[in-house]
């Protein structure tokens, strides 16, 4: 049964993938690695791409307006990166996670469809700085670049290359077991993105073999502002993470309101050790 259910999921997660963006779970506590340990995840979550809000150059092919819904400008999805992370003690870690997705690619002259065979590139590298404060609890700020490249059709008929950099940083506070129950905990982070975003679109004109190319859209910076709840459960050699909270993306036409859903599971499990003394 647990082998039936655990195909099923991961069925599921390459299903989803194949619309998968920009991923905005977080999934991590303010507790870091102790020194010379690593730890390898498989992450599942929530993700969106929010290039269809971004005005397009002419503006004729934007797809947002003020007649056109900005929630109707974006998709949400699933995405599952694997992040790699390592202790360096002292309170410092060090980590990086990616993960590649199927995205359109640019047709050819003559073919009547898009060739799904390029594969997008979203990856994120991290040092993070943890401190305790009193008992059972701690801080860490984790400053994060940021790199996403890929395509996606706005709409039928415009094919959208971008190159997003960037960088977050996410500030967390940890409640980390008690002497009454050591397997759980809770975290709470609050996070800051700054993403830049520059590309190109292909566009079919009126015959489907015919193609017209945009080379230079306005580069654009994208904020993001996002609340996120972490719970973090210890099953034997196994430390869980379950994400939930909201993300806040300010584009041109407005704030996206998007949800933030996440869960890890641990590649190399193997018994967790209490970081106390770095």
């Amino acid at each position: 049964m647990g082998k039936t259910i655990n195909l099923s999921l991961s069925t599921l997660m390459l299903l989803f993938s194949a619309c998968a963006y920009m991923d905005n779970a977080h999934l991590q506590s303010a507790e870091s690695l102790p020194a010379g340990k690593a730890k390898l995840q498989l992450l599942a979550s929530t993700s969106y791409n929010f290039i269809p809000a971004l005005p397009l150059n002419p503006d004729s092919l934007s797809l947002s307006s003020a007649n056109y819904p900005l929630h109707r400008a974006y998709a949400m999805a699933l995405a599952y990166p694997c992040r790699l992370s390592i202790g360096l003690g002292r309170g410092l870690e060090i980590g990086g996670q990616m993960f590649a997705y199927p995205t359109p690619k640019e047709k050819h002259p003559g073919l009547e469809e898009w060739d799904n065979t390029k594969l997008g590139i979203a990856g994120k590298a991290y040092i993070k700085l943890s401190s305790p404060t009193i008992k059972n609890k701690r801080l860490s700020i984790a400053p994060t670049a940021i790199t996403n490249q890929g395509t996606i059709l706005t709409n039928r008929h415009v094919l959208y290359t971008y190159d997003i950099t960037g960088w977050e940083v996410p500030l967390t506070f940890s409640v980390l077991g008690t002497h009454k129950d050591e397997s759980r905990g809770k975290s709470f982070t609050l996070r800051y993105s700054e993403l830049k975003v520059n590309g190109s679109i292909w566009v079919e004109d009126h015959w489907p073999w015919e193609q017209v190319f945009y080379p230079d859209q306005p580069n654009q910076t994208i904020e993001k502002y996002a609340f996120i709840y972490t719970y973090h459960l210890d099953q034997g050699k196994q430390r869980k993470y379950f994400d939930v909270g909201f993300e806040l993306t300010n584009t041109p036409y407005g704030l996206m309101c998007t949800p933030v859903f996440g869960m890890s599971w641990e590649l190399s499990p193997k018994k967790w050790e209490k970081n106390g003394k770095d």
